[in-house]
């Protein structure tokens, strides 16, 4: 609305109007300013040209600028108008870097620390494509994060993140996650962690690769690392590394692999190891030294103990060496056998043996009856034969290899009585060069008996003969 120069006032119940002179004078004078102002400028010579209200490259302006109009220069006044291809530009930079509404963006650039393009809202807002040059910490990424030394994630990270140090996420990640160094997160992955030294994750479903460590509360895939792997609660996959894997008493399941050492709390499929320890082996156990609390498949190893296997002392006689006693250790699909013997000659003559082997137990349908198959290699020796012992190492073999088949009668709860025939075969050094005989005559009957090469002879026979005695 034009302002006028009418004033009113309120008298009683009536307004009342009425002219203001003075009001009507100012307002003369100013619509002949305007005027005045409005005539056109004549064309004169240009001198010099002054940009008198400069505005950004840009910018929007709709206002008009009063220039001066001095006799002898020309002033020109260029009013700039946004240019389409800025704004272009512009909106793309928005589009791209700006955050929406839910705190998310398409991507963002960041030098360090919150220098970067989300500025402020970096720890808040979540990417799709994430670029940190040095290290940056962000919310979270829905994509692809590239960090030169660390990426940090206070969120979830779905897709990947490859980084020449680090990562360290306080959500999950579901996607792939590769570090120079490590790899660190607070919850659960979703995949796959490759680190050049360690990964750490609460819960890994999926594969860490590690160049020396692996650690997690709870394990359901793969850990492979070039020293230690632990899953501190539980493991139900796949653990290899060269040193050793320990993982907790909640697992169910799965492999320990390892050069030195496996440890499982809980329940486990299969070890492979220098040294294994399990509590609860539900298949195997394949090592030097086994350790288990109970074991549904086989201990296989020089030593085995099961706390609640195949733990077995004997006493036997038998027609080469006499008196025996031997300790079976292990389970009933396999156990070890720590064998010592001695048969007693003329006057104090005797001969003494020490062996090693192993076997198993078969069942029958009879609760009380049972099959015992072993191999048993024992090394017998002479108490007297003073040159033996000073023989080289290759002249004291004489070594006795049994295979028996015993059959196995339990009359209580640990003793047992068993007795079966046993299959010999003898290889001795023991050979007299001049005769060709074997030196000792502890042989009860050979079915063959042969000298093998004349230059380095080797005995060998065999003959079947039987073994009888108690279990306990």
């Amino acid at each position: 609305l034009e302002e006028t120069d009418i004033i009113y006032a309120s008298i009683g119940d009536q307004v009342v109007l009425k002219v203001d002179k003075e009001k009507r004078r100012l307002l003369s004078e100013r619509k002949a300013l305007k005027k005045e102002k409005s005539k056109p400028t004549p064309p004169l010579l240009i001198k010099r040209m002054v940009i008198v209200q400069p505005v950004k490259i840009g910018a929007v302006s709709n206002r008009t600028t009063q220039i001066p109009n001095p006799k002898d220069e020309v002033y020109f006044v260029f009013e700039y108008q946004p240019t389409p291809f800025l704004e272009q530009i512009k909106e793309a930079y928005d589009k791209v870097f700006e955050e929406d509404i839910n705190d998310e963006s398409i991507a963002q650039v960041t030098l360090f620390g919150n220098v970067g393009t989300n500025s402020d809202n970096h720890a808040t807002t979540t990417n799709m494509v994430s670029v940190n040059v040095l290290w940056g910490k962000n919310g979270g990424v829905n994509g692809t994060e590239v960090g030169g030394l660390v990426n940090v994630n206070t969120d979830d990270v779905n897709g990947l993140q490859v980084a020449g140090i680090g990562n360290a996420v306080r959500g999950e990640v579901r996607g792939t996650q590769v570090g120079g160094v490590f790899n660190v997160d607070k919850k659960t992955v979703n995949g796959v962690q490759v680190a050049g030294i360690i990964n750490v994750a609460k819960k890994s479903k999926g594969v860490q690769v590690a160049g020396l460590l692996n650690v997690a509360q709870r394990t359901t895939g793969v850990q492979a690392a070039g020293l230690l792997n632990v899953a501190s609660a539980s493991s139900t996959g796949v653990q290899a590394a060269i040193l050793g894997n320990i993982s907790g008493s909640d697992s169910r399941g799965g492999i320990q692999a390892s050069a030195l050492f496996n440890i499982n709390k809980g329940k486990t499929n299969l070890q492979v190891g220098l040294l294994n320890v399990g509590k609860k082996v539900k298949g195997c156990q394949i090592g030097l030294i086994n350790v288990a609390d109970t074991i549904g498949g086989a201990s296989i190893g020089l030593l085995n103990f099961v706390k609640k296997g195949y733990n077995r002392l004997e006493i036997s006689g038998a027609d080469v060496l006499y008196f025996n006693a031997e300790l079976k250790l292990g389970s009933r699909g396999f156990y070890n056998i720590f064998h010592v013997g001695f048969r007693p000659m003329d006057g104090s003559d005797g001969h003494y043996a020490f062996g090693y082997g192993f076997g198993r137990v078969i069942k029958t349908r009879k609760k009380r009856f049972s099959h015992n198959l072993e191999l048993l290699f024992t090394q017998i020796k002479n108490t007297k034969q003073i040159e033996i012992s000073n023989a080289p190492k290759r002249k004291k073999l004489n070594l006795l290899n049994q295979f028996r088949w015993t059959m196995d009668y339990r009359i209580s709860r640990r003793t047992s009585l068993f007795l079966g025939p046993t299959l010999n075969v003898m290889l001795s050094k023991l050979v007299d060069e001049s005769t060709g005989e074997y030196d000792l005559d502890i042989l009860p009957y050979t079915v063959f008996e042969e000298v093998i090469s004349a230059k380095d002879p080797m005995y060998l026979a065999g003959w079947v003969g039987a073994n009888v005695g108690l279990r306990f």
